[in-house]
């Protein structure tokens, strides 16, 4: 899977300073050219969790309609480093500051809309970088086969905050919206 590099060789380098190939890549970059992102979960500093399954119920794919789960995963800064973020967690046990903050949401089923906010402020941002997820072998992975998505992997860059209240809501086409919220130290 590729994605788009931003716009300035250093964003660039920055951008992909989680890759074990980072350095190569930095080297080679300019401007908007494309470069590989996370290929496979597998590729991740954290690992995902597995799908929700109700006691005796058969693991079965959710309705992409609706939002079944919103999830912050991972939070990452320059200062606090790469934190994995458990279902039940409700704050970072890190302190995050830097240049960057970047964070990870798991969206189990379809956005048509996501909304996002730092202390109660909306914030006009964009993810970083998407990849579709589905189901194998009873975890959320990817790469994906054709019609075995079920949900998203977004992570975005807050940019240098100091962290706050992090909220993430997704809002389906049919259904309910779910949200996760995260107080980032």
């Amino acid at each position: 899977m590729f994605t788009s590099c931003p716009a300035t060789r250093v964003a660039c380098a920055t951008a992909l300073s989680l890759f074990p190939f980072a350095g190569a890549l930095a080297d080679s970059l300019d401007g908007y050219r494309t470069v590989p992102a996370y290929s496979r979960s597998a590729d991740l500093p954290f690992e995902l969790p597995a799908p929700y399954r109700d006691a005796g119920q058969p693991s079965a794919s959710p309705d992409p309609r609706a939002i079944e789960k919103v999830w912050i995963l991972s939070v990452e800064s320059q200062y606090g480093g790469a934190e994995t973020i458990r279902e039940d967690q409700t704050r970072t046990s890190n302190d995050h500051y830097g240049l960057y903050l970047k964070v990870g949401v798991l969206e189990v089923g379809i956005a048509a809309q996501r909304r996002l906010t730092l202390d109660g402020v909306a914030l006009n941002v964009a993810p970083m970088y998407t990849f579709p997820v589905c189901i194998i072998d009873g975890q959320y992975s990817w790469p994906c086969s054709s019609g075995t998505v079920v949900g998203t992997f977004l992570q975005y860059d807050l940019g240098d905050s100091d962290g706050g209240q992090f909220r993430h809501e997704s809002i389906p086409a049919e259904g309910p919206s779910r949200s996760d919220s995260l107080e980032i130290l």
